[in-house]
């Protein structure tokens, strides 16, 4: 992981570009639990579980990278601007997580 990293080092704003499709996946996972009739019990859950943890790793790891860069001296306008692209990458995956956990719930209460 520490390799990683490094390599990764001073490469925020890539990063979270390569980020953004992620977003977008999760943004159109998204929308098809909101517009589709109730799903399948067996169909459902696990596709949009692999989705989310797909996303939410590629947000997690851009994350830590922009933590790191900010500590190591990394421009503070390309850092804002990479925080930003982050942001909208990202939040479409925490909408997807809270549909998610609500169709789930739902789910196992009825």
């Amino acid at each position: 992981m520490k390799r990683l990293f490094h390599s990764l080092h001073h490469r925020s704003l890539t990063l979270s570009l390569a980020t953004l499709p992620f977003g977008v996946l999760a943004l159109v996972s998204a929308l098809s639990i909101t517009v589709q009739p109730k799903f399948s019990v067996a169909r459902f859950p696990l596709q949009a579980a692999v989705v989310l943890v797909v996303c939410a790793f590629a947000c997690i790891v851009t994350l830590m990278t922009l933590l790191r860069d900010e500590k190591s001296g990394y421009s503070s306008t390309r850092l804002s601007v990479a925080i930003l692209v982050w942001g909208f990458a990202c939040f479409p995956v925490a909408i997807l997580a809270f549909l998610v956990l609500r169709e789930i719930l739902e789910h196992l209460i009825t």
